[in-house]
């Protein structure tokens, strides 16, 4: 009876053992399904954001990413006053010291935000090459919590 014994007390540690194999890979299996899940939740969350660029920016994608690492380039008023409906205060989505922001969408279809500085941020600085140069080196910049500067247009005198 002893080898019976025995033999029983293997299968329970083998059982218990393979139990328990199965209980440590199930673990596993869930915690990286669960760190997969984050990240990707991650990625498409933006956080602290309210209004109309909250709700699309996760969604909408830059038709070509490569206008993001380029230098701004100029625009004439007008096709800002266009794409804002003359800055209409119904596409205000923020305001503070430099300027206000409207939303609007480019000729080509992408969401775009439209700062316009108060002029005497602009006028107190000599020369209009100065907001010029100025814009066009800080587009080359990019940083994660900066949106990229696509471009610059520049009316003197105008509020």
């Amino acid at each position: 009876m002893n080898t019976h014994h025995t033999s029983l007390q293997a299968i329970t540690r083998y059982t218990i053992l393979a139990i328990s194999c199965a209980v440590f890979l199930a673990l596993i299996v869930t915690l990286l399904k669960l760190c997969h899940k984050k990240q990707n939740e991650s990625t498409s969350i933006d956080h602290g954001s309210s209004g109309p660029i909250a709700s699309s920016s996760s969604t909408d994608k830059v038709k070509d990413s490569s206008i993001l690492h380029q230098q701004a380039d100029f625009h004439p008023i007008t096709e800002l006053e266009n794409v804002t409906d003359g800055f209409h205060p119904s596409r205000i989505i923020g305001s503070g010291f430099l300027g206000t922001v409207y939303i609007a969408t480019s000729p080509i279809g992408i969401l775009i935000a439209v700062k316009r500085i108060h002029p005497h941020h602009v006028l107190s600085n000599p020369g209009i090459s100065f907001f010029a140069s100025r814009m066009r080196c800080l587009s080359l910049d990019s940083h994660p919590n900066i949106v990229p500067i696509l471009g610059y247009a520049e009316a003197p005198g105008r509020g």
